[in-house]
């Protein structure tokens, strides 16, 4: 019964690969979506693109930001795109 209950050393590294990836990957669409506008990549705060109202710290985790404000701006409540 043992083999089929996971390492906690093992659900601890892939939880680090998930983040660590997910965080990567959010960058890199920031990285992608800004350049294709011309706008500056290292700077300034991802923006509402419908209102331009700044998105909140909690707004831009990855996944969970997303997921906390169900996909939507929270002053105009347009909804924000997965990419």
């Amino acid at each position: 019964m043992d083999a089929f209950i996971p390492h906690a050393q093992h659900f601890v590294q892939a939880r680090n690969v998930v983040s660590i990836s997910m965080v990567v990957g959010s960058f890199l669409a920031l990285v992608a979506g800004r350049s294709a506008t011309n706008a500056q990549w290292l700077g300034g705060r991802s923006r509402c693109d419908s209102c331009g109202a700044r998105l909140r710290w909690q707004q831009i985790v990855p996944v969970v930001g997303y997921l906390n404000a169900r996909g939507k701006c929270g002053l105009c409540k347009v909804g924000i795109p997965l990419l």
